[in-house]
């Protein structure tokens, strides 16, 4: 539903959830922080986040020095997942990819596109040579392999506006060594799209009538900022997701684009000002239950042929890469085991659920052992604390190691089963 602005109505969760969420508040408190420290222990530190930066940094000092790139290139940029702040660590057999973009002035649309990316290539090639790496050439970029489970992409973008786009201003053409030509493309432009759509910030009701008894000192809760971005972390939640479930057949997985996109689109469409939500996990299951609404489904000799248009070049589809039949029945099942797990994971917060141990099993096989090691973390580490000072809650892990907490006084061990 489409709430009136004027109107600060709660909306409503109509999807096809195949299994409905408790109604319990301890319950909805509980999986909300839970999922916000599943995000938590799975986003780069800054130790982490400097080490990119200063990998990316150094291509662009060599290509700026370099004698092809040297006049063309304005700057090297991250793109993607780096640059909207949903990078994930990679778990499993999961390999670490930085995206990046050697922006081109405008004159390097006089190069070929074949030829632009073979001087990227051997560019590519001198630099990795001198830094003990490996390259290899793909379809629109340079790879550049490192030692470390990590490669970086880059990709060459020109300069190139277009006045019939939104963003347009910074729009761009990218090299196709498949096709022979330069083709439209927006890397800034996807950045200021989804920078925009998490700019809107959810109410959430539930969360608000919680802090208003921590402000009485009723109930010691975290601060807002576990779900102070809300939009980057429900898609790294997807992506924590997926790259778990394909760790074994990464080939089928549904790309990072493709998922953004959607989640990204549906945020937008919800989150409208007077709109407000029980509690983060009712929003994320409303994201979920619309992200199919912006893929058309047409067919091409006799299978599905997927289309998600990219919101800042519309005649790119997001969804080519989908578009064969093994991909797209994984992206259902994937769908359908993602909703269960995060029904499972909500109905263990309920009075006298599953336990820790049973919820970091689910935890670990749904998102991971750095997920399920950071749940488990916080809940001992907060126990501990509190039988100090004579007290026993129950815990509710929330972001950056943070726990929210419902007390109960403490009983005196006596070890016989009383």
């Amino acid at each position: 539903m489409t709430p009136n602005p004027e109107l600060e109505e709660e909306v409503n969760v109509h999807h096809d959830f195949p299994m409905p969420l408790p109604s319990n508040e301890d319950a909805l408190v509980g999986a909300s922080g839970a999922l916000a420290a599943i995000t938590q222990a799975h986003s780069l530190s800054d130790t982490e986040r400097e080490r990119l930066k200063s990998s990316y940094e150094s291509i662009g000092e060599f290509l700026s020095e370099h004698p092809f790139f040297g006049g063309l290139t304005v700057e090297v940029h991250p793109q993607g997942s780096m640059a909207i702040g949903t990078t994930t660590k990679p778990e499993g057999k999961a390999e670490f990819d930085v995206d990046l973009v050697a922006r081109l002035t405008s004159s390097a649309q006089r190069q070929s596109a074949v030829h632009l990316l073979q001087q990227l290539d051997e560019a590519m090639g001198e630099y990795a040579e001198r830094h003990d790496l490996k390259v290899e050439p793909k379809r629109r970029c340079t790879q550049v392999q490192y030692a470390n489970a990590m490669h970086t992409d880059v990709t060459p973008v020109i300069d190139w506006p277009s006045h019939l786009e939104a963003y347009g201003d910074v729009a761009g053409l990218v090299p196709d060594r498949e096709r022979g030509e330069h083709l439209g493309t927006n890397p800034r432009g996807y950045v200021r799209f989804f920078n925009d759509a998490a700019a809107l910030l959810p109410r959430f009701s539930l969360m608000e009538s919680r802090q208003a008894l921590v402000k009485a000192d009723v109930l010691p809760l975290p601060g807002p900022s576990a779900w102070a971005k809300p939009l980057a972390r429900y898609v790294q939640l997807f992506k924590i997701h997926r790259n778990l479930l394909f760790a074994v057949h990464p080939e089928l997985a549904p790309t990072s684009t493709f998922i953004t996109t959607q989640v990204a689109l549906a945020y937008a469409d919800l989150v409208r000002p007077g709109a407000a939500f029980q509690s983060p996990v009712h929003l994320l299951l409303a994201i979920f239950a619309k992200m199919p609404e912006y893929v058309s489904v047409g067919y091409r000799d006799g299978r599905e042929h997927w289309v998600l248009c990219n919101p800042t070049h519309r005649k790119e589809n997001l969804a080519d890469r989908m578009n064969s039949g093994d991909r797209q029945d994984a992206y259902r099942q994937w769908r359908a085991r993602f909703a269960q797990d995060v029904a499972r994971l909500s109905e263990m917060y309920l009075p006298h659920g599953a336990g820790v141990n049973a919820l970091a099993t689910s935890v670990q096989n749904s998102f991971g052992t750095r997920a399920s090691k950071a749940l488990t973390d916080s809940y001992a580490a907060g126990a501990a604390r509190e039988r100090a000072n004579g007290m026993t809650r129950i815990y509710v892990p929330a972001a950056a190691g943070v726990a929210s907490v419902l007390p109960i006084a403490a009983r005196a061990h006596t070890f016989f089963g009383d």
